[in-house]
């Protein structure tokens, strides 16, 4: 998370807040929508509004701030790194969401339910720029809370305000979100960390509070307790400097409670009864840390196999079709792994264990 630069005054806060990364090349695990992103701008033709999606924690409201900031600054060589300048005319904008000199406006789409609150926070979307800054930018958290009266707001200001200004929204379930609305927008996925993501934040988490502890232990910790997004990396990271072992380090409040071995178990004995019972209990937005899970366990399985034959055939099989969906929206991912649940146990049906 952090990215190496000048302290930024809060470095006794918690490593979630002070270590946030300030330039878009510090957001581990999400080097392909940076490149993508930084592809729109390098053509010049500025996206209107942005649709960052993706499970709690994974970086997208702080990856909007980084953005509104990269839109005011006139002095950086690359789009996502503000100049030191720039950034402290805001210090806190992209910590804390407290902009100061420039035009950006932060909503929380689940406290503000009415037409006429969205219309007040939004009072200034049509006006031109005055002052500090080149962009009025409005970064909506959580987008899929706001009322269709506030949505429909959306959509018409989209059409109707100038170029200046921008919205950034963000929500963990673009499903609930109406297809012209995330049609009028560019969408982004922003993932949980792979294994290697997982290693290479704790490293850094850990040089950042001139930590000396061993990176392996706390990263393997986390591997076990399924811990992947780095807001819960972070907090971990605070445990284990405090003293906690690695495995009570990586017990943090929000890592997914999901019986994937118990699900494993079932697909792999040909249960579809059993298996359906689990995939009854997972909520779509769990879709992605089920898949990664699964992949693991069965993985391992593969691995332990003592002969190739059709049992293993299967396995392999069943990695391929849980690859296959790593780049649908939540709910089809859902949907197609109880679909693929379904496959697999016919198919494990004559080779239990």
């Amino acid at each position: 998370m952090a990215d190496g630069e000048q302290k930024s005054g809060v470095e006794d806060s918690q490593l979630s807040l002070s270590a946030r990364p300030k330039t878009l090349d510090g957001l581990i695990g999400q080097e392909r929508t940076v490149r993508a992103i930084r592809g729109h701008i390098k053509t010049g033709r500025y996206p209107k509004a942005w649709l960052f999606y993706g499970p709690k924690g994974t970086g997208k409201t702080t990856a909007a701030r980084i953005i509104s900031l990269s839109y005011q600054c006139e002095h950086q060589q690359h789009f996502g790194r503000p100049c030191n300048a720039c950034r402290a005319l805001s210090p806190m904008g992209i910590l804390e969401g407290v902009w100061g000199a420039f035009p950006v406006v932060e909503i929380d789409g689940a406290t503000i339910s009415t037409k006429e609150e969205m219309t007040d926070a939004m009072y200034a979307c049509r006006s031109g720029i005055m002052g500090a800054g080149r962009y009025r930018i409005y970064i909506v958290n959580e987008v899929q809370r706001c009322s269709k009266a506030c949505l429909d707001i959306f959509l018409s200001r989209l059409e109707d305000t100038p170029r200046s200004t921008v919205f950034i929204f963000t929500t963990t379930d673009p499903s609930e979100l109406s297809e012209p609305f995330r049609s009028r927008c560019q969408c982004y996925e922003f993932r949980e960390l792979a294994t290697d993501d997982v290693e290479k934040l704790v490293e850094r988490l850990l040089k950042r509070i001139s930590s000396d502890l061993p990176v392996d232990r706390l990263t393997m910790a986390l591997a076990d307790a399924k811990v992947s997004s780095p807001r819960l990396v972070a907090q971990a990271v605070e445990k284990y400097a405090a003293g906690c072992d690695p495995e009570e380090a990586a017990t943090v409040t929000g890592a997914p409670e999901l019986d994937i071995l118990g699900l494993s178990k079932a697909i792999t004995h040909g249960d579809w009864i059993g298996a359906s019972r689990y995939l009854q209990m997972i909520k779509s937005g769990q879709a992605r840390a089920l898949r990664m899970m699964m992949m693991k366990y069965l993985r391992e399985q593969l691995l332990e196999s003592s002969e190739i034959g059709p049992r293993a055939d299967n396995i392999a099989m069943a990695i391929d079709l849980m690859t296959s969906v790593a780049n649908a929206e939540d709910s089809l991912v859902y949907a197609a792994i109880c679909s693929s649940a379904y496959s697999l146990c016919k198919l494990f049906a004559n080779y239990t264990v």
